[in-house]
């Protein structure tokens, strides 16, 4: 992390480094920023692409973030894909 970007972010709080750990698809690179008391980080994704977001938001078992939305473009392109295999496979029984 940036000496200056630490010391910005560290008003009251300590920021833990967790720059390396993995969340999902997500692979934290570094720290991008501090917030109003939130930290951002800089994080890529099994697909390559490189996003910027907030702690709390990917880093918790509650958190929901885990992708860059690679993820949820793939599996709602399967869904409809399965969907409309089996819709037209129930269309040709039915004739």
């Amino acid at each position: 992390m940036e000496e200056r970007a630490r010391k910005r972010a560290s008003v009251n709080h300590r920021i833990i480094d967790i720059t390396g750990n993995r969340y999902g698809f997500l692979k934290v690179v570094g720290f991008a920023y501090a917030e109003n008391g939130r930290t951002y980080w800089l994080c890529e994704c099994r697909c390559g692409k490189r996003v910027v977001l907030r702690k709390d938001h990917f880093a918790y078992k509650h958190s929901k973030q885990k992708s860059c939305g690679c993820w949820h473009r793939e599996e709602s392109s399967q869904r409809m894909n399965e969907y409309w295999k089996r819709r037209r496979a129930n269309e040709k029984t039915v004739c």
